[in-house]
């Protein structure tokens, strides 16, 4: 009786020990392949991704590898579950989560071109833009924007104009101010009356923003 209620125990046990020692040797004692693809929107060559992977499970571990031209990247992980981030100067970083337990070829991953940011000032020539982040035209500066122009905001950035903002268009060549994601909308323009004067809109056209067209602030 007593070895019949005994030895199924020391059989699980026995199993427990075996299953841990198995899953020990498994996360840290093996390695696996991690290759893919970063691309770079609109961009011809895609080298120079800086590619960080970050152990989750197990933890402790880092490692990084940047991309060649062709924007592939190939390196040896231990096993486990990590977090990863891409990240180029100029573009918008991208953060997965990804489990490696054998070896794996990552979907291709394109950065977006962050495109116009920040302040603006001197001219700008006719061609399209994208604008990526809110940009502005500080006090006592000016920006020239040339007929052809066309300014693509990406969802909720907005352009705040200070100094002097002289967008002169054309009939056959208008100047336009639009959003850059289909059915997501930019916060339009904002003109701070007291401190921006002498701005010039001829031949502009300013669509598809969510907080109106053009805003003048009165103080």
């Amino acid at each position: 009786f007593c070895s019949k209620t005994i030895l199924p125990s020391a059989f699980v046990i026995l199993a427990i020990l075996f299953t841990g020692i198995f899953v020990s040797k498994n996360l840290n004692g093996q390695n696996v392949s991690v290759s893919g693809k970063a691309l770079l929107e609109k961009q011809a060559k895609h080298d120079s991704v800086k590619i960080v992977f970050k152990s989750v499970v197990p933890g402790n571990y880092k490692d990084s590898i940047y991309t060649n031209t062709s924007g592939n990247y190939n390196l040896s992980l231990p096993q486990g579950i990590y977090d990863l981030t891409f990240t180029k100067q100029g573009f918008f970083n991208i953060k997965i989560s990804k489990p490696f337990y054998a070896n794996v070829v990552i979907a291709d991953t394109t950065l977006e071109m962050i495109g116009l940011e920040g302040k603006l000032k001197g001219t700008l020539k006719a061609g399209t833009y994208k604008v990526g982040k809110n940009i502005s035209i500080a006090i006592n500066d000016s920006l020239v924007l040339q007929a052809g122009v066309k300014l693509l905001f990406r969802e909720k950035t907005k352009f705040i104009i200070y100094g002097k903002l002289i967008a002169k268009g054309t009939l056959g060549d208008s100047i336009i101010f639009s959003n850059y994601d289909t059915a997501k909308y930019w916060k339009g323009l904002h003109f701070k009356d007291s401190v921006s004067l002498g701005n010039v809109l001829s031949y502009v056209m300013v669509e598809n923003s969510d907080s109106g067209a053009i805003n003048i602030y009165k103080t």
